[in-house]
């Protein structure tokens, strides 16, 4: 039985190794020691169009959804879904770009992205060996940012893609990251707060229950 196999075994090594060879030439990073389940979805990673351009196409959702507007220790945003790539050709980086009153307090992890701080954030995600549209979009899906739970922050986030030659191409649109405390009505009916709890408080003192050193 086993040796009756033996042909249609070969034959599907010489094609994995035809497949991973041809994946290769199209500009896909690919080896003949995958396997075929790793090998054939590959070929969705095949630059569609005039392969000789420096494309980028992607835009960006207008501002995160943040519960209760408060930006405080602990809480993450996600990137997820906040930047979609719809082509990408002869992309060798992108730069994420974090700027406005605040940003300079914020964290950002990023994995496989180099991430610098001065008056804002700069992450710049530039993997050996280029980069596919799913490589960059898998790579701007997993950056978070974290505020230090104190101070607010007003600021905008960019993305940017720079071509094989130099090129600057932008997504489309930017994101506002608004991250100012402010104790809503939801929040203080989750405190556990009444109207009779909050007699003789300013306006101030309310909206910043809870916020650290706040009083």
């Amino acid at each position: 039985m086993s040796a009756n196999l033996t042909p249609y075994i070969s034959l599907l090594c010489g094609l994995r190794d035809d497949l991973a060879e041809n994946l290769t030439r199209m500009g896909v990073p690919a080896t003949a020691d995958e396997s075929l389940q790793t090998l054939i979805p590959k070929v969705l990673r095949i630059a569609q169009g005039d392969t000789s351009l420096q494309v980028f196409q992607a835009a960006l959702t207008p501002e995160f959804d943040v519960s209760y507007g408060f930006f405080g220790a602990g809480e993450v945003a996600e990137f997820t879904g906040m930047c979609s790539i719809t082509a990408l050709c002869r992309i060798r980086a992108l730069r994420v770009e974090i700027t406005g009153e605040g940003a300079a307090t914020l964290t950002v992890e990023a994995p496989g992205w180099t991430v610098q701080k001065d008056a804002g954030v700069t992450a710049v995600y530039q993997p050996a060996g280029g980069m596919t549209r799913f490589d960059g979009q898998d790579a701007l899906d997993g950056i978070r940012i974290h505020g230090d739970g104190a101070t607010s922050v007003t600021a905008t986030i960019r993305v940017i893609a720079v071509g094989e030659e130099g090129l600057t191409l932008s997504a489309t649109g930017t994101t506002d990251l608004v991250f100012k405390y402010g104790a809503t009505w939801d929040v203080l009916e989750a405190m556990g707060y009444t109207w009779g709890g909050l007699d003789g408080k300013t306006w101030y003192e309310i909206e910043h229950i809870g916020k650290p050193d706040a009083g």
